[in-house]
């Protein structure tokens, strides 16, 4: 019984830590995309995240700010749990569990960029905004053909910011395709060449 319940507890953690990771990994790439956060700033905000001593006062003062709870459940956090498959975990206190270290990933990241960058009502919506469309298109990979891994994989070629989870998935099923360095000629359909205008 002692070890089913250390294996749940251990199962939870794991669990629990790749999700921070896979919603750290989308508000990176929303900081990068929406507001052309680099590197440095990246590592910066990570290593304040990171160092956040606990505190459940930090969701009562971003919404001063801008983040409601219920828009952001709607539109990210149930959407991401189904995209981790979280959604379907028969255990509902490791489900809520889950739930509960998403919602606070947000939470956590909304407070630093507040304190340390003055991020206000008008920046949380832009990356709430972004944060919204990332988790509706990986809802639909087949239409849209975007993964958690290459959002992961873009963060680590763009920021340089490695997840462990993407590492894992990779040692299965080989290295995250992220399509051709320059992109693709519109006209022919090709990968581009470096200096080849866009036209």
């Amino acid at each position: 019984m002692l070890t089913q319940k250390r294996k749940e507890k251990e199962r939870a953690l794991i669990a629990g830590d790749a999700s921070a990771e896979a919603v750290a990994a989308l508000l990176f790439m929303a900081l990068h995309d929406e507001f052309q956060f680099g590197k440095v700033r990246v590592e910066q905000i990570f290593h304040l995240w990171n160092d956040l001593p606990y505190s459940t006062s930090y969701e009562l003062q971003v919404s001063r700010n801008g983040y409601n709870r219920g828009r952001m459940d709607r539109n990210f956090v149930k959407k991401i749990m189904v995209v981790i498959g979280a959604d379907k975990i028969d255990n509902k206190r490791l489900r809520n569990t889950l739930y509960q270290i998403l919602t606070e990933t947000v939470i956590n990241m909304l407070y630093v960029l507040e304190v340390n960058y003055g991020f206000k009502a008008a920046e949380v919506h832009r990356l709430e905004k972004r944060l919204y469309d990332y988790a509706e298109i990986m809802l639909d990979p087949k239409a849209y053909g975007v993964t958690i891994w290459q959002f992961m994989a873009s963060i680590r070629y763009e920021l340089n910011v490695r997840c462990d989870m993407l590492k894992e998935y990779e040692k299965k099923y080989g290295r995250v395709d992220l399509g051709p360095k320059w992109g693709l000629n519109q006209i022919t359909g090709k990968p581009r060449k470096k200096n080849e205008a866009i036209a």
